[in-house]
């Protein structure tokens, strides 16, 4: 009895284990660029297959790749960890931390000209309190 219990656990870790390395191979690098994001998903254009890992933005500069930024991840339950948002001349939009694809903790965001515009306060996708750093002083 004990040895047939030894082997079902060890056939459920094998099989978990093979369940995770299948996962871990399904996500791959994407750019944010050639993706289209709807409802905090982020799709293929033409298969409209869904996305998951990590997303990079890249930019350019005549056609050449200047530079490459690390957006964030998307897991199985949507958007989590840092994630950071880019305008297109390169310099940070937003910047926050997401869980289960809702903002929690301080989200900033910038002005296109780099300027800090706002510092928002989240837990687990409700805003908590905002402030105007045009209007206010938010250091």
């Amino acid at each position: 009895m004990y040895q047939k219990f030894q082997l079902y656990i060890i056939i459920l870790f094998f099989f978990f284990g093979k369940l995770n390395l299948i996962y871990s191979e399904t996500q791959k690098d994407y750019f944010v660029d050639n993706l289209i994001e709807k409802n905090n998903d982020f799709f293929r254009p033409i298969t409209n297959e869904k996305v998951l890992g990590q997303l990079f933005r890249s930019f350019r500069a005549n056609s050449i790749l200047v530079k490459i930024e690390f957006v964030g991840v998307v897991t199985r339950k949507g958007k989590n960890g840092h994630w950071t948002r880019w305008w297109l001349n390169g310099k940070k939009k937003s910047s926050g931390e997401f869980i289960n694809s809702k903002k929690n903790g301080l989200w900033i965001e910038w002005r296109e000209d780099g300027l800090i515009f706002s510092k928002m306060y989240y837990e687990l996708g409700n805003l908590i309190k905002i402030l105007n750093c045009i209007k206010e002083d938010c250091n």
